[in-house]
C-alpha cells in the first residue's frame, strides 16, 4: 500500500514558480466546506501525495500543484473524478452539489474522460457479472479471460469515441490505459501465483519503457510490478553477489589495488577461502586483514555500499526504464535512513537521470542529510575517552566507567561489513533492555575518528561508544584472543568476565544470558 503524504497550502499563499506547476483554482458551490484536497500520484516517489487548498467564504479556492508532465489530479470528495494539469496550465473546476463541472485548459479531455469513466465502470460491473474468474482457472484460462476483456474494453472504447468524438489525445491515454490494466493484471496473477518464465511472455506484447504513457496511472502501477519481477527473476545471477562478505572484499582489493605484492594477493584469496569453509580466521591471518582493510578503506566502503539493484538498471536498462527503477531504488533507500548507499549513488543518481523528475528525491535525500547533522548535535549517544595510561589497565578502566551494571562489549570497524549488518539486531537487543542496568559498548578499533562519528551518526547506534587506539586494541585482543571482529563479550555487574565469545545481538542466546546476568547481585 501507498503511503499518502498531506500538503496544506493556504488560499493566496506565495505561489511555486510557475515553470513545474499547475494551477487549479475554482469555486464550491454551495459554499459547505473550508478545505478541499487533491491527491497526486508521483512517479519519483512512488507515492500519492495530498494537498490541500483553504476554501473561502465565498466558495473559492486556489492551488498550485506539482506537474512535471502532463497527469491527472484526483478529488476524493467527488468520487475520484479526475484533471489533467501540466506545467503552467491553469484549470478551473466549478463543484455544485456533488458534481465537477470542468473550464480553462484540457476542458474538454477532462470532460470526455469523466464521462468515458463513468460508462466503463457500468460496463465493467455488467461484465464481471456475467464473466466470473473462477479461483481454480489455469494460467492459460486466466490470460484468454484477460485478452478478451481487453479486446471488449476496447471495442467498448472505440464505440466510445465514435459517439462522442473527444480529443485526440483522449484516445491514446485510454487505451494505454486498458493495456496496462491487462498487463498489470496477468503480471500480479503470474508472481502471486509463482508462474514459471514461459507464462511472462506477455511481456513483447505490453511495451515497459513508454515514456508516452507517463500520464496514464496504469503505466506506473505496471512498471511497480514489473520492478518487482525484475528484481527477483530478471536480474542476472551473477549480478546479485554483491556482498559484503570477506572473500567478496578481498577480491575487489585484489582487483582494484595495483600496489599490492604478489603475496599479498595469494594471502587474501588464502583467507578468504579458509573463512569461506570455517566462518573464522586465526590471529595472524586476521591481522593481516585488518592491516590491508585499513590500508585501503576506500576500497573497502566502496563495496560495502554497492547496491545490485542499482548496478544491474545501469548496466542493463535503458530510458525512462532505467531511470525509473534508479529513482524508486534511491526513494526505498533515503525512506530506509540508509543515507550512506544514497551518498553513494548520488552524484551519479544527479548526472544519469532524465527522463523522470529527480527534485522530490534530491529534496528527500536532503532532508536525511539535515536529519543527521542534527543527531550528530544531540546527546544521544555517548562518546567517552580512555585515560591514556598504561595500555595493561584498559579492561579496569572500562568497567571502572559502568560499576553496577551488566556490560554488553561489541568490537567492531567502520570498515566491517558483518558488523554493520549485525547493527540493526543491535538496536532491538537495546530497546528491549531500555531503561534496564545494560550498558552497550561500542568498542571501535582501527578507525579514522570522521568515519567512527559518521557511522554512529548515519546508523542511529545509541549507546556507549569508544574509539581505541592500537595499543588499547592490542591489549584487548589478547586478553579475548580475539580473532576478528565483530567479537562480542558479556561482564557481569560485578565487572567479571562472563562470557568472552557471547553470542551475535540477533542471536536470541544474547537475551537469555542478559537477562540472567540482571539477576546477579
Amino acid at each position: 500500500m501507498r503511503r499518502v503524504f498531506h500538503i496544506f497550502i493556504m488560499l493566496l499563499a506565495p505561489a511555486f514558480a510557475y515553470a513545474q506547476m499547475g494551477n487549479i483554482k475554482g469555486i464550491i458551490k454551495p459554499a459547505s466546506v473550508n478545505k478541499i484536497t487533491f491527491s497526486v500520484y508521483t512517479l519519483a516517489l512512488d507515492d500519492n501525495i495530498e494537498y490541500s487548498a483553504a476554501v473561502n467564504k465565498k466558495g473559492e479556492f486556489s492551488i498550485n500543484i506539482p506537474a512535471h508532465y502532463l497527469q491527472q489530479v484526483q478529488l476524493p470528495a467527488y468520487n475520484n473524478t479526475c484533471a489533467y494539469i501540466s506545467p503552467g496550465s491553469k484549470t478551473r473546476l466549478v463543484l455544485q452539489d456533488g458534481k465537477v463541472h470542468f473550464k480553462g485548459r484540457y476542458m474538454l479531455l477532462n470532460i470526455a474522460t469523466e464521462k468515458y469513466r463513468q460508462e466503463l465502470t457500468t460496463y465493467r460491473a455488467e461484465f464481471y457479472k456475467q464473466h466470473k474468474l473462477r479461483a481454480d482457472s489455469s494460467s492459460t484460462q486466466y490470460k484468454q479471460t484477460e485478452y478478451t476483456v481487453l479486446d471488449r474494453e476496447t471495442k467498448f472504447l472505440t464505440a466510445f469515441i465514435k459517439r462522442n468524438k473527444p480529443p485526440a489525445d483522449f484516445a491514446k491515454y485510454q487505451q494505454y490505459s486498458l493495456n496496462y490494466n491487462c498487463a498489470y493484471n496477468l503480471l500480479s496473477y503470474g508472481v502471486n501465483s509463482g508462474q514459471p518464465k514461459s507464462y511472462f511472455d506477455f511481456f513483447s506484447r505490453f511495451q515497459a519503457n513508454n515514456p508516452d504513457a507517463l500520464p496514464v496511472a496504469m503505466y506506473s502501477f505496471y512498471l511497480n510490478r514489473y520492478k518487482y519481477y525484475y528484481d527477483n527473476n530478471l536480474m542476472p545471477e551473477n549480478e546479485l553477489s554483491y556482498t559484503t562478505e570477506l572473500s567478496s572484499i578481498n577480491q575487489v582489493i585484489i582487483n582494484k589495488v595495483s600496489n599490492l605484492k604478489t603475496e599479498e594477493k595469494t594471502r587474501l584469496r588464502n583467507i578468504a577461502s579458509i573463512y569461506t569453509k570455517k566462518l573464522s580466521l586465526n590471529k595472524s591471518d586476521s591481522v593481516f586483514t585488518d592491516s590491508i582493510y585499513r590500508a585501503n578503506e576506500a576500497v573497502v566502503m566502496e563495496r560495502i555500499y554497492r547496491n545490485p539493484y542499482i548496478e544491474s538498471y545501469l548496466k542493463n536498462l535503458n530510458g525512462l526504464l532505467k531511470d525509473v527503477f534508479f529513482t524508486w531504488e534511491m526513494a526505498e533507500l533515503i525512506k530506509a535512513n540508509h543515507s550512506s548507499y544514497a551518498k553513494h549513488y548520488i552524484l551519479l543518481y544527479r548526472s544519469t537521470v532524465k527522463k523522470v523528475n529527480i527534485g522530490s528525491v534530491i529534496d528527500a535525500y536532503n532532508k536525511l542529510l539535515q536529519k543527521e547533522e542534527n543527531y550528530r548535535q544531540s546527546v544521544k549517544y555517548n562518546i567517552k575517552q580512555l585515560p591514556k595510561n598504561q595500555s595493561d589497565s584498559v579492561l579496569f578502566d572500562i568497567t571502572n566507567l559502568y560499576k553496577g551494571k551488566v556490560i554488553y562489549i561489541d568490537f567492531w570497524a567502520t570498515w566491517c561489513g558483518p558488523c554493520l549488518q549485525e547493527m540493526p539486531g543491535s538496536k532491538k537487543l537495546r530497546d528491549k533492555f531500555l531503561n534496564q542496568e545494560v550498558v552497550f559498548l561500542y568498542l571501535c578499533v582501527q578507525s579514522e575518528e570522521r568515519a567512527w562519528r559518521g557511522v554512529i551518526a548515519n546508523l542511529d547506534i545509541q549507546g556507549e561508544h569508544i574509539l581505541l587506539n592500537n595499543k588499547q586494541y592490542q591489549t584487548l585482543s589478547k586478553k579475548f584472543a580475539l580473532n576478528g571482529i565483530p567479537h562480542y563479550v558479556l561482564i557481569d555487574k560485578n565487572g567479571r568476565i562472563k562470557n568472552d565469545n557471547a553470542s551475535r545481538p540477533s542471536d536470541r542466546q544474547t537475551a537469555i544470558e542478559i537477562t540472567q546476568l540482571l539477576g546477579v547481585d
